[in-house]
């Protein structure tokens, strides 16, 4: 725990320092510094170095154009060091919380790249059209897939088929 009763430690002192620190973990020019909340020589010498690198009057002070710069290049590191953002599939609610034959949606598509990527390891999938529209080849990989995964073979993809698929194609799937 970081006592901030300290008489040198101040919240935006350590706020720069963490911006510092993160840029440092995608920019090896900066130096490392910790995020502390005290404005000594190691934060000098790395608010020094990023100043340099970008530009600015080399003082190792922070001013209002280098706590810009600092604040858009950590907004930077963040996206690259961040995991990347989830999308929701479920769009459209499902009608009745299913869907079936006949249905046509994102989430159809959605699943049925899923069931064409597993085809490779299981015996559905590898005919499905890249389309929304669960026709009857899509309604034969689900229940293949039901079956192979314990599940009712009733061809309809609900919330527990939904999460097998899901972990199913998390399981398969090869890491970028």
């Amino acid at each position: 725990m970081m006592n901030t009763e300290m008489p040198f430690y101040k919240e935006s002192v350590r706020q720069i320092q963490v911006y510092l620190y993160d840029i440092s973990r995608v920019d090896r020019d900066i130096p490392r510094v910790n995020p502390d909340g005290i404005y000594a020589e190691t934060t000098v010498e790395s608010v020094t170095a990023f100043q340099k690198k970008h530009g600015l009057t080399p003082d190792g002070r922070v001013n209002y154009e280098t706590f810009r710069k600092l604040s858009s290049e950590h907004e930077k590191a963040d996206a690259v060091l961040s995991a990347p953002n989830s999308i929701s599939s479920f769009t459209q609610p499902l009608k009745n919380g299913v869907t079936k034959l006949g249905d046509e949606s994102e989430l159809i598509m959605i699943v049925k790249i899923m069931l064409k990527a597993l085809g490779a390891s299981y015996p559905y999938g590898e005919e499905l059209n890249d389309d929304g529209v669960f026709d009857a080849d899509t309604e034969r990989a689900v229940k293949d897939f039901q079956f192979i995964h314990g599940l009712p073979s009733d061809g309809i993809i609900n919330k527990e088929t939904w999460n097998r698929l899901a972990l199913a194609y998390e399981k398969h799937r090869v890491p970028l």
